[in-house]
C-alpha cells in the first residue's frame, strides 16, 4: 500500500493523457517541448526554406524566402541549372566540383560530365537611374533576384580630374589652347556622355555576366520615355513640339520678365522702368546647374549683390534639371540596340501586376515581376554595391613639404572582406600608411593579423 502510493507521488507530474509509465519528479524535465525546427512544415514543405516573414505593407504567406541558389558551369565552362547550396556542397567535398567564383555570385565550375537538362528561365531586368534590379526566374522557382545600387560620381570625378590638370599646368607653366568643341564633336560621333555610358556599361556588364552563368532563355528589360516638353506642358501637341520656350520673345531677358511678370524672385518687388537687371542662375555652373532659360532668375541688380553676398538662395524657385530623364531615354535606346532580342515592357505594366498580387514595391521585387513572377516563393534580395576601386586623394607630406597626389594604392580598399581568424569584417578605410584598416562596427585593426582577405572589384555585397 505505501510503495502504491508513493508511485503515485512521482507520476503526479506527468502531462495529462501519458501512459502510466515511471518518470522524473522533475517538473522541468517533464514540460512539454517545443516544437524544434526541423519539426515545422515550411511553405513549400522544404528544409531549404526560411521561414516566412510577415510584412506590414501585404499578407505574409506571398512571401516566403528560399535559400540562395548556386550558379553551375559544365566542363566546357557552359551554363547549367543553378543547384541549392546543400547539393554544392556535396559536390564540392566529395572533388567533383571546384569554387570560380565566391561573390558576388557563388559559381562552382563540374570537374566530370554530367547531364545537361534545362528548364525556361527569365531574365528581368528593371533599369534606373540609381538602383538596377535583377531576377531570375523559372517556371515554379525565383532562382536569384536583387539589386545593383549605382554610385553616379562620375561628373565629380571628371571634375577633380580637372582641377588636378589644372594646377599641373599652373606649376609647370604648361599651355594647351582650350577645346571647347570637344564635347560637341564626341556628340557628332555618336559618343555619349560619360556618366550615361558608365551606366550603360553596368547594364550591359549584369545581362552579360548573368547570361554567362545561367542559361537564360529570355531577357525582358523595363524601360522608361520621358516627353520631357509635356512634362512641363501638359498640353502641348502637334507643331508645340517645335517652338522652345523663347519662342515669341526677342531675347532671354524679355522672356523672364514675362514669366515673372516683372517681379524680382529675391525680394519681390516689382521692376520698373529705367531700373538695372541680373539674371542669375538658380542652380551654379559649378553644381550641375545649365543654361536653359528654366535655370535663369531675374533680379534687381541690388538683390543680386546681396544674394551672393549673403548666399540666401532660399527665396529663388528652384527648378527641375531633368537630366535623370534625358538619361534615361539615352538609355533605353542603347540598351535596345545591344540587345535586339530582348523584350520590352513599362512600368506601368509591373506595376499592375504587382499590385494585383500584393507584392512590396522594390528594385528586385519589381525585377522579379517583370521576369514572369507571380506567385512563385521569392529569394532572399541580393543587394549589390557599385564603387570605384582607386580613388583620387591628396597625402600630406611631412617636413613642410607641400601636398601631393598619392599614386600608391593600399592593398585593402573600402568593401572588401578580411578575416582575423574566423571573424569577418567589411573595410571601411586604410590609414596609419596603409598599416592599420578600419571595420565598417568601428573597429581598427592592424594588418599584421589579418589571416585572409577577400578583395572585390567595382561590385561588392552591400552590408545590411
Amino acid at each position: 500500500m505505501a510503495r502504491k502510493q508513493q508511485l503515485q507521488l512521482e507520476i503526479k507530474n506527468t502531462p495529462a493523457g501519458a501512459p502510466l509509465a515511471r518518470c522524473s519528479v522533475s517538473p522541468q524535465l517533464n514540460k512539454v517541448e517545443r516544437p524544434r525546427e526541423v519539426d515545422i512544415v515550411l511553405g513549400c514543405n522544404n528544409t531549404e526554406v526560411d521561414r516566412q516573414e510577415s510584412h506590414p505593407e501585404y499578407d505574409s504567406k506571398k512571401e516566403v524566402h528560399v535559400t540562395k541558389m548556386v550558379f553551375v558551369l559544365s566542363v566546357e565552362g557552359k551554363p547549367l541549372m543553378l543547384c541549392k547550396p546543400s547539393k554544392a556542397r556535396k559536390l564540392l567535398n566529395a572533388g567533383r566540383a571546384k569554387v570560380v567564383k565566391a561573390r558576388p555570385f557563388f559559381t562552382i565550375q563540374l570537374r566530370q560530365q554530367s547531364g545537361g537538362n534545362r528548364q525556361e528561365i527569365t531574365l528581368g531586368v528593371d533599369t534606373g537611374y540609381e538602383n538596377i534590379g535583377f531576377a531570375l526566374v523559372g517556371e515554379n522557382t525565383c532562382y536569384v533576384n536583387g539589386e545593383i545600387k549605382l554610385d553616379n560620381m562620375t561628373s565629380k570625378r571628371l571634375k577633380k580630374r580637372a582641377e588636378h590638370r589644372q594646377a599641373r599646368r599652373r606649376k609647370h607653366h604648361w599651355y594647351r589652347p582650350k577645346r571647347f568643341q570637344n564635347r560637341a564633336n564626341a556628340r557628332k560621333k555618336g559618343r555619349l556622355m560619360p556618366s550615361v555610358q558608365k551606366r550603360l556599361n553596368r547594364h550591359i556588364w549584369l545581362v552579360e555576366k548573368l547570361s554567362a552563368i545561367c542559361p537564360v532563355s529570355r531577357v525582358v528589360i523595363e524601360t522608361a520615355s520621358f516627353d520631357i516638353q509635356k512634362i512641363n506642358k501638359p498640353d502641348i501637341s502637334g507643331s508645340q513640339y517645335q517652338e522652345g520656350e523663347l519662342y515669341g520673345y526677342d531675347n532671354l531677358r524679355n522672356y523672364l520678365f514675362a514669366r515673372e511678370k516683372g517681379v524680382c524672385q529675391y525680394c519681390g518687388k516689382e521692376i520698373k522702368n529705367g531700373q538695372k537687371t541680373h539674371l542669375h542662375h538658380i542652380i551654379a555652373r559649378k553644381d550641375g546647374g545649365t543654361n536653359k532659360p528654366n535655370n535663369y532668375a531675374l533680379l534687381h541688380d541690388s538683390c543680386h549683390e546681396k544674394l551672393h553676398s549673403k548666399k540666401d538662395t532660399k527665396k529663388l524657385k528652384k527648378n527641375k534639371q531633368f537630366k535623370a530623364e534625358t538619361s534615361m531615354n539615352l538609355l533605353r535606346k542603347r540598351l535596345l540596340d545591344y540587345f535586339p532580342e530582348a523584350k520590352e515592357t513599362f512600368g506601368y505594366v509591373t506595376a499592375g501586376i504587382r499590385q494585383d498580387y500584393g507584392i512590396a514595391k522594390t528594385h528586385a521585387n519589381d525585377a522579379f515581376v517583370i521576369a514572369g513572377g507571380t506567385n512563385q516563393p521569392l529569394a532572399k534580395p541580393l543587394l549589390l554595391l557599385e564603387h570605384h576601386k582607386n580613388n583620387r586623394s591628396l597625402q600630406i607630406q611631412k617636413e613642410g613639404k607641400k601636398p601631393a597626389i598619392r599614386r600608391r594604392r593600399y592593398k585593402y580598399q573600402p568593401n572588401d572582406l578580411i578575416f582575423v581568424g574566423k571573424r569577418c569584417y567589411q573595410v571601411a578605410g586604410t590609414f596609419n600608411l596603409g598599416k592599420t584598416v578600419k571595420t565598417r562596427c568601428g573597429l581598427n585593426i592592424g594588418v599584421s593579423k589579418i589571416t585572409r582577405s577577400y578583395h572585390y572589384g567595382t561590385i561588392a555585397i552591400q552590408q545590411q
